[in-house]
């Protein structure tokens, strides 16, 4: 179910909005069943809980993290981590492959 979003409050001299909480409660009361249903969604399909995906997504975003910085820093000092931005995505795709092929699936690089 696509939100319907309505804002009903008033806009005063200050231009600040009233009624923007009592907006957002509504929001969240009338989707919450659709929300709480989507974050169960994917980590189902993959064969994880909630929170083992959560720690996955995670780590996942450490790697790319530690890629990012190793590769600013080799930018600014060729001379240094020549191989670790490389090293740690090859990591990370293995990783991420490994958890596929779990359920037989693989990797397209190009899809």
């Amino acid at each position: 179910m696509a939100p319907f979003l309505f804002y009903a409050g008033k806009v005063n001299e200050n231009r600040t909005k009233t009624g923007l909480s009592c907006f957002i409660l509504i929001q969240v009361v009338l989707f919450m069943p659709d929300m709480l249903r989507k974050f169960k969604e994917h980590p189902a399909e993959v064969g994880m809980t909630y929170w083992a995906h959560f720690r996955f997504a995670l780590k996942l975003a450490g790697y790319s993290f530690k890629a990012a910085l190793a590769s600013v820093v080799h930018a600014f000092l060729p001379f240094l981590l020549k191989k670790t931005a490389s090293t740690t995505i090859l990591k990370q795709y293995n990783r991420v492959n490994d958890r596929l092929q779990e359920f037989g699936e693989d990797i397209d690089p190009l899809d």
